[in-house]
């Protein structure tokens, strides 16, 4: 390349100026053709660990098992799902801003190509020796093209590609998000759905436990205490239930917005349990998750588009070689204008920065910084990725235990809520020995219930963490 340009030179005029260009162009040339990168290998970015490093739970490393989403997402949560994909308004958004950006790089790799234009134009012309006026008419035909002799083009064409290749990552990263958040609301309202009716058999025993006391008060059997006792146990039981009723209103309405509908809050959940879902844990290699997780993947392609646009900003300092031909007729009478004598010329351009005061070089510098940056970024992402799976490998193994205990405890609590009342009534134990083996069963009970809902949500949180997918469900990305 040093030799052809040198050579095309120097068939020019060369004056004063144009050897000065020439001074440049070469230097330029001998010293500026690399461009600088704050990157290297991705294997020499990203670092990884050989395998999960947590110790509390058993963790066999694996092809990502999706069975328990099949036993999780019944036909109704799929057809929720696609609701959500069609009329969701954040996915929506990034869909069509994902569609925009495609554009950009349409037309930015455009401009590798010549560009071809067609002219017309009409003028009246008088000049201070003539008397009258002289018609100008003039049709023209112009290609251009700008030699992309240092890469530029091609590099800013690049950082564009890796931009919509984040935003195509981003989008993908939104899709599973969705997706996920459809099911654990569905779920939630589940949760919501079981507390609310754990409360309201509270409150229906409560009222039956005070029916019992105030008869057997009037009867001369229990004393006033019981009863005041009894009827606060009522009041608090209907409290508790209309906190619960808020609780499931506003977790329907979490699921209508993200179906797109307006949260009137009327949405039906026919499911009346939580699945149990088993808490055997397989997952990815660290590496594994690194190429499949679909965030990490977009802050990757932050990172290459960054780097680019360092190239670019660097090569913005080389000096531009753009050609020009023109193809043209011109005549005073307009129905002369096609049978007039053909012109034709062509022109070369060279052009090169020679002072702007450090701008340029400030560009580089900037481009540069915003490049260690977007490295920066990327690898803190995959840091916390990392501590993100860690810590749910850890809360899945405690949440199997604790949900194990939770279920122990609720069925031992009923046992003694029972038979706390019936040696109550017989005369063995206060009223207040009653209540509190009532409050220990409903306790254990709604603990039981979230258990059940946490270990769905931290194996969802875990599916998303390690890049999995939802093709076994859905159907892949539009």
């Amino acid at each position: 390349m040093y030799f052809e340009l040198t050579v095309v030179i120097k068939n020019m005029y060369l004056n004063k100026a144009s050897a000065a260009v020439l001074l440049v162009v070469t230097t330029t040339l001998i010293t500026g053709c690399a461009s600088p990168s704050v990157i290297g290998e991705r294997e020499n970015v990203v670092v990884a660990p050989e395998n999960w490093g947590d110790s509390t739970s058993v963790v066999t490393v694996s092809d990502f098992d999706n069975q328990w989403l099949n036993t999780l997402v019944s036909a109704d949560v799929r057809t929720l799902i696609q609701t959500a994909i069609d009329n969701n308004f954040d996915l929506q958004n990034k869909w069509l801003t994902l569609q925009a950006t495609k554009k950009s790089v349409e037309a930015t790799g455009a401009t590798l190509w010549p560009s071809l234009e067609m002219g017309f134009s009409t003028a009246e012309r008088k000049t201070a020796t003539s008397d009258g006026s002289v018609a100008s008419n003039d049709l023209s035909l112009t290609l251009r093209y700008e030699v992309d002799i240092w890469g530029k083009l091609s590099a800013n064409e690049k950082q564009l590609n890796f931009s919509y290749l984040s935003q195509k990552a981003s989008y993908e990263q939104a899709r599973k998000t969705l997706i996920s958040n459809v099911i654990l609301s569905w779920y939630g309202v589940v949760e919501a759905k079981l507390q609310l009716q754990l409360s309201e058999q509270r409150l229906t025993n409560a009222k039956q436990n005070l029916d019992i006391i105030e008869a057997g008060y009037e009867s001369g059997l229990n004393s006033a205490l019981d009863v005041y006792l009894s009827r606060n146990d009522v009041a608090s039981e209907q409290a508790r239930v209309y906190t619960q009723r808020t609780v499931y209103s506003s977790s329907v309405r979490t699921l209508e917005q993200l179906l797109g509908r307006y949260p009137a809050g009327t949405e039906k959940v026919i499911a009346d349990e939580l699945p149990e879902v088993d808490t055997d844990l397989s997952a990815n290699l660290p590496s594994e998750v690194v190429a499949s997780n679909p965030e990490i993947q977009s802050a990757w392609y932050t990172l290459l588009a960054k780097d680019a646009g360092l190239a670019y900003a660097h090569k913005q300092r080389f000096p531009s070689l753009s050609l020009t031909a023109n193809l043209g007729q011109s005549s005073e009478a307009l129905s002369d204008l096609t049978s007039s004598t053909t012109t034709w010329s062509i022109l070369g351009n060279l052009t090169a920065p020679l002072f702007n005061a450090g701008r340029l070089e400030a560009n580089q510098e900037k481009a540069e910084f915003e490049a260690l940056a977007a490295e920066q970024s990327y690898l803190q992402l995959v840091n916390q990725t990392f501590a993100s799976i860690e810590n749910t490998l850890t809360e899945i193994g405690h949440l199997s235990g604790s949900f194990e205990a939770n279920k122990q405890a609720a069925e031992n609590a009923q046992i003694a809520e029972t038979l706390s009342f019936e040696q109550y009534v017989k005369g063995l134990v206060d009223y207040t020995t009653v209540l509190d083996a009532q409050t220990r069963a409903y306790s254990a009970k709604s603990a039981e219930i979230s258990t059940r809902f946490s270990i769905i949500e931290s194996k969802m949180k875990l599916h998303i963490a390690l890049g999995g997918n939802f093709d076994s469900i859905i159907g892949s990305d539009k």
